[in-house]
């Protein structure tokens, strides 16, 4: 019997799928910690991943703005594909260590559950 191997998405599609990710994750938090709470972790661990990965300043415009896809796909085809990956795991790592402080683990993970089933560059 043959199994499938999984093949990730091509990096131009990354932009896209991180883009909506962090979008849905906003969704989630925002009733509980307010639209500009989850503005305050995105920007945040955005800023304490920058410091490995400088590369990633294009997502610094903010997920509600249009070019943040545009500028996030050209910033990802300047970079190989496991240079993608971790920097998008450290950010979405960075994250989820700052949500479970504020909110406590069984909740953060509660609520980021079903943002991370679709995720592949979350997984280790």
């Amino acid at each position: 019997m043959q199994t499938e191997s999984f093949v990730p998405p091509a990096l131009g599609c990354v932009a896209t799928l991180t883009v909506t990710l962090w979008r849905e994750v906003s969704a989630a938090l925002s009733p509980i910690i307010g639209p500009r709470g989850a503005t305050a972790l995105y920007q945040r661990s955005l800023h304490l991943t920058r410091a490995d990965h400088p590369w990633l300043m294009a997502a610094d415009q903010g997920l509600q703005r249009p070019e943040v896809l545009c500028t996030l796909r050209a910033a990802m085809a300047n970079q190989s594909g496991a240079r993608v990956k971790a920097a998008l795991t450290a950010w979405f790592g960075h994250f989820r260590s700052l949500l479970s402080n504020l909110l406590g683990p069984p909740l953060a993970e509660r609520l980021l559950l079903p943002t991370l089933k679709n995720s592949y560059f979350l997984s280790p």
